[in-house]
């Protein structure tokens, strides 16, 4: 049953996918449910001015439950957060710093290494947020991109590329 309603579009490397912000958005059913103790999520998105939670990357049973989930809040700063203890942790990056003119690409990852939560977008790592904790169980929800797993809500305009979920942290270099 998986769902692609998107088009093809050149992405950052190779074909990407246009979201259109209204009803677009990929399932990826084989995505494990087990959990860990770490997560790195990456993805490249060109994104469109939206009002509200936009979600690029989701894999979680409800808000405040188990999962991950990357996206742009409604005034522009991009968010990662995952849960740790039952109790959602969340780091951010660049308050109102990028564009969100539909052209320019960015490449934006997530990191969570049982104490420290971080964010990086283009270049732009945040402070760590240091959480202590194992990662809850990843839920049997799909992973959905283009919008959140858990709601009809959060979809994406613009473009993604090059999505990717590793079961363990990654380094500045690698990033």
């Amino acid at each position: 049953d998986d769902y692609i309603r998107c088009t093809g579009r050149t992405g950052m490397i190779g074909p990407g996918k246009e979201f259109d912000g209204t009803d677009d958005y990929i399932t990826m059913p084989s995505v494990p449910a087990s959990g860990n103790d770490s997560v790195t999520v990456s993805c490249w998105v060109r994104l469109k001015q939206q009002d509200g939670w936009r979600c690029i990357v989701s894999l979680s049973d409800q808000y405040l439950q188990p999962g991950f989930a990357m996206g742009r809040e409604w005034d522009g700063r991009y968010k990662f957060y995952t849960t740790v203890d039952w109790t959602r942790r969340d780091v951010e990056n660049g308050a109102g710093s990028f564009a969100n003119d539909g052209a320019t690409w960015y490449y934006m990852v997530g990191t969570y290494e049982r104490s420290a939560l971080r964010m990086d977008v283009t270049g732009a790592l945040s402070a760590p947020a240091n959480y202590t904790g194992a990662m809850d169980p990843r839920p049997a929800n799909m992973l959905m991109i283009g919008r959140e797993s858990y709601s009809g809500y959060g979809y994406v305009s613009g473009a993604g590329d090059e999505v990717r979920i590793l079961a363990r942290p990654q380094n500045a270099a690698w990033i």
